[in-house]
Formats: structure tokens, sequence, C-alpha cells
């Protein structure tokens, strides 16, 4: 029916962010569940205090951009000819970011 999935680095330059993987069945479209399960991630995410979520999606699918717009996220970049479709042809990704949190200021002073 559905699916939705959030991985994170525990450690390293990207502990802060979270990728969110989603797939909704076609029969199970357009009645609210791809953004409850959004909603539940970025619930998640936030009590695990990332900072923000990461998603990517080829620009062909419409209605997945739209879901994520709908949540929070906005779109930060496209990469051209990322993928390929099931006719090995290129397609675009659009990669949509959801702030989370603000992010944490870690500056330390060093007194030399």
């Amino acid at each position: 029916m559905a699916d939705a999935t959030l991985n994170r680095r525990r450690y390293g330059w990207k502990w802060h962010l979270g990728t969110v993987r989603l797939f909704v069945h076609g029969d199970y479209r357009k009645v609210g569940l791809g953004q409850l399960m959004i909603k539940e991630i970025a619930d998640i995410a936030f009590k695990l205090e990332l900072e923000k979520l990461i998603a990517e999606v080829p620009d062909v699918n419409i209605s997945a951009i739209n879901a994520f717009t709908k949540a929070g996220f906005y779109r930060a970049a496209t990469i051209p000819n990322l993928v390929k479709d099931r006719e090995n042809r290129p397609l675009d990704v659009v990669v949509m970011i959801k702030d989370i949190r603000p992010a944490r200021d870690e500056t330390y002073e060093y007194d030399f």
C-alpha cells in the first residue's frame, strides 16, 4: 500500500540531515496517505534533533513533488540526467528540502 523511510547518519558531516523516501501505491494515492506519512517522518526527525529533511524526486513525478511541497519542502536544486527510467531514458532529479529546526550554533572560542 505505502512505505516511508527516514535515513540518517549519526556521525560525519551529514549528521544533521535526514533523507526521506516515500512510495504510495497508485490505488491509494490522492487520499492524504502520503501527506500523513511525510508529517510522521518530519515529527520523528524533529525528535531525533535533525535540522533538515531531503527528498530526491524525479522531475516527472509531479504528484510526489506536489506532496512534498504541500508538506513544507522547497525546491533546492535540479540535477540534470541523474537517473534513468525503465526505458533507459535520462531523467532530472529535483532535490527538495524541509527545514525542521534551526541550525545549532557550535562556534568555539579559542584562547591561544
